[in-house]
This record gives C-alpha cells, structure tokens and sequence, in this order.
C-alpha cells in the first residue's frame, strides 16, 4: 500500500472517492432557530413556562374571568380565594365588561393610544382584542410587573402591530412613562386612554396609590380618558390578615410567593375621587352591580361594593 493512502492518523482513505459527509441537512426547525427572531421567541416561551410549577396570579384571574390560559395549581387558588371571598368571580367579571365598555367609548371619543396599567394576562376582552374586533388601528402598552406574565403577553400579541409590553413595576410611574417602548408607541401630545381596573385597590396606603395615579394623569394630554375601579368595602375573613398592609400567608391558601392577589384595600368613594382632578362621564355600564352580598366567611363588613368610574382630562 502507497503511504500516500494513508492519512496522518493512520486511517485508510481512498482518494478516488470523496469522503463520507458528517453534515446533516438543515432541518426546517435547526434553520428557524438560526433567525435572531425565532431564538427570541423560544426565550420568550420558556420565560411564559417557567413558573408552572406554581400558581400565578394573573392566570389565576384568568381563570376566574372564563380564560383557559391556566394551570391546575392556578386554579386551586383561585378556588381557595372563592371560597373566603365569594363575590370575587363577579366583581372581576363585571370590572371585565366595564373596561369593554370603557375602551368602546375611548374608541367613539377617536382615542386610539391606551396604556394598561398591572394589565395580567389580556384576555377575554382584552384592548388589542377590542381594536381588532371593530378593524380599527391603535398604539397599545401593556404594564405588568411579572416577567412570566409579561413574557406571555409577548406571545399573545407578537403579531400585534403597535403593540408593547413594558415589564416593569406601576409604582414607579417614571419608569413605565420614559421605557423605550412606551416613548416609541405613546404620542405625549395625543390623548391617551389610561386603564387602572382592580389594580389600584391592590396598594396598600404605604405605596400612595394616589401620587402614582397623579403622575400618571400629569403626564397625559388634555382630552385622555381614565378607567377606574376600585372596590369600597371589603370583607375581612379568616384568612386574610387584619393589618392588610402586613405579608401574612394563610395556611389554607397555596403560595403566591409575596403576590397576595386577592387582598385589597377599600378606600371611600369620595377619597378616590379626590385623587383625580378629572371630568367624571356618565358610567357606559349603568347595568353593572355596585354591591354584592352573600354567604360568606366574612367577619365585617358582609357586602362589597365597587366603584367605577370613566374620566376625561380637560
């Protein structure tokens, strides 16, 4: 044998035949997940799936509000929250249809930006939703604090144009108002439509709901609308702590990590109100309860009303 038939490392090689290809064929996935775009995407997945092995609050709303975008351990809370606070499936149902109507008559008035603060997972009536139901275009940001919220949110409206979703905490209004997203989509000299639904009663006194809400409305242009709710009384049962502005986990309830969801804070109808230097409009949702009574665990008070209320900024 010719030593030039022998390789450095001692294997046989014929050289009147190329040699056996060790490459595969791209397969169509291997080639998808070479894009910047579909490698963003599977990060955007895993990070909506990373939490499943434990419940979340916003697909806890979810279920309660008819949605399907939850999982077993969510809805064993939401069931264990049912069951200290019955009224709580339709309180949130009936804030879901104020907002419908709300954003309807946002989108009468020609108000075509909205800003949806601790919006959870956009479901069942969510503003993209809305928009695209009457084949109409608008500029869309979407605030939520959980980055498996937000990253889901991502999913659900990638092929949403003019679409945002800012992950960041409410709180710090600054931060929310000059994220790059939210400059880029949100025209300041145009009016907004300003969505604060079973959110604001979800702050404790310490965190000052009202200079949060405050900057906010500053920040709009003359002609904005606000959707509000809050709830005005509240029950306080057994598992809940009666110092509600105190991290206390019931025993009889599965973790939420420090999220304590169904824990509000009612504040009188007439203290809210002060917090806004708005125009109150008729409510689009005459029809809806602002009371709800029942059996439940509750210590005091026994009914819980609501507040809702759509503003304009002149």
């Amino acid at each position: 044998m010719d030593a030039s038939q022998v390789e450095p490392t001692g294997v046989l090689y014929q050289r009147t035949h190329n040699p056996p290809s060790t490459h595969r064929p791209p397969h169509r996935q291997d080639h998808l997940l070479s894009t910047l775009s579909e490698r963003r995407r599977v990060s955007r997945h895993d990070a909506a799936t990373a939490d499943f092995d434990r419940p979340n609050a916003a697909r806890a709303h979810d279920w309660l509000l008819g949605g399907t975008l939850n999982t077993p351990l969510d809805r064993a809370a939401a069931t264990a929250a049912l069951q200290a606070h019955p009224a709580l499936r339709d309180l949130l149902r009936d804030n879901r249809a104020f907002l419908r109507q709300a954003v309807h008559h946002m989108l009468d008035t020609g108000i075509r930006q909205f800003l949806d603060l601790g919006c959870g997972l956009p479901t069942m009536g969510a503003i993209h939703q809305l928009v695209s139901s009457r084949d109409l275009d608008a500029r869309i940001v979407y605030v939520d604090h959980d980055p498996a919220t937000a990253a889901r949110i991502t999913l659900l409206t990638r092929d949403r144009p003019h679409t945002a979703v800012v992950q960041a905490d409410l709180r710090r209004p600054r931060a929310v108002l000059e994220h790059p997203d939210t400059a880029q989509l949100l025209h300041p000299d145009t009016p907004t439509g300003l969505i604060a639904v079973d959110i604001l009663d979800t702050l404790p006194d310490q965190d000052q709901p009202d200079r949060i809400i405050g900057t906010y409305l500053r920040a709009l242009a003359p002609g904005s609308h606000l959707a509000l709710t809050h709830l005005t009384t509240w029950p306080t049962t057994r598992t809940d702590p009666i110092d509600s502005d105190v991290a206390v986990t019931p025993t009889t309830m599965p973790s939420f990590d420090t999220q304590r969801w169904w824990i509000r804070h009612p504040r009188h109808p007439t203290r809210v109100r002060g917090w806004l230097d708005m125009a109150e409009l008729p409510s689009p949702t005459p029809s809806l309860r602002t009371r709800y009574t029942g059996k439940t665990e509750a210590i005091t008070p026994t009914e819980v009303e609501v507040l809702r209320t759509l503003l304009v900024k002149n």
